[in-house]
């Protein structure tokens, strides 16, 4: 349990640049769940840490039928457990998931848990169209930046062990960092995943360096496979 190693004060604000993240390909895997049995043909594996917690990381990616289509799927592991689940949207190149926290999907207009003011935010039904997409906000990644689908996993992770009700923010913020990230946030609104770009006075600190993956990009591999 991560309690005893985790300062509550931690949560009260953007964590997500204070957590380091190491990736490297890895073998082909698959994992039961109650369900089904998924196969991921492309895999990473390496570890996220921040300050004195510490997680081992394991990502599949692979296909599956989601919302009546055939999507990219890439389920982030935490310590061999499944937790964050990405999916494919609408746009190509985009992923996103649900911000639940304690089992309860936020709604959009809801405001924010503080931790999670430094991701982009956008309702999931405005990202995908299908059966059964849920009434909920999601966060959206670019399906190249694997380290920022594991640090909100992380942070995810952190407050199911909490077990506390996060403290929110006033309203849903986007937090402009780096260059390359406003730059991302860009695209996103030009392709419509975002509908304005927020800004706040929020000036991150940390190391925000893209890590390296080697391999061909995770875009790629997933087109190759569809074929």
């Amino acid at each position: 349990m991560t309690d005893r190693l985790l300062r509550p004060e931690l949560l009260l604000q953007p964590i997500a640049h204070k957590i380091s993240v190491s990736l490297e390909k890895t073998q082909p895997f698959d994992y039961r769940f109650p369900q089904e049995t998924y196969h991921f043909p492309t895999a990473y594996a390496g570890g996220a840490a921040l300050e004195q917690v510490a997680f081992h990381v394991k990502i599949g990616v692979c296909e599956a039928t989601i919302f009546g289509k055939d999507r990219g799927k890439i389920i982030i592991f935490l310590d061999g457990n499944p937790g964050t689940e990405f999916t494919e949207t609408d746009a190509r190149g985009f992923y996103a998931a649900l911000l639940k926290i304690n089992r309860r999907n936020l709604r959009p207009g809801e405001p924010l848990p503080a931790a999670f003011t430094s991701f982009v935010v956008s309702p999931m039904r405005d990202l995908i169209t299908g059966p059964y997409v849920p009434y909920a906000q999601a966060v959206v990644v670019p399906a190249e930046d694997l380290a920022t689908m594991v640090r909100f996993a992380f942070i995810k992770r952190l407050y199911k062990e909490k077990g506390a009700e996060p403290m929110r923010t006033a309203e849903p913020q986007d937090n402009p960092s780096t260059s390359a990230e406003e730059l991302y946030k860009r695209k996103a609104l030009e392709v419509g995943l975002i509908r304005e770009l927020k800004q706040t006075n929020y000036q991150p600190t940390g190391d925000r360096t893209p890590i390296a993956v080697t391999g061909k990009p995770l875009s790629q591999e997933i087109i190759e496979e569809r074929r």
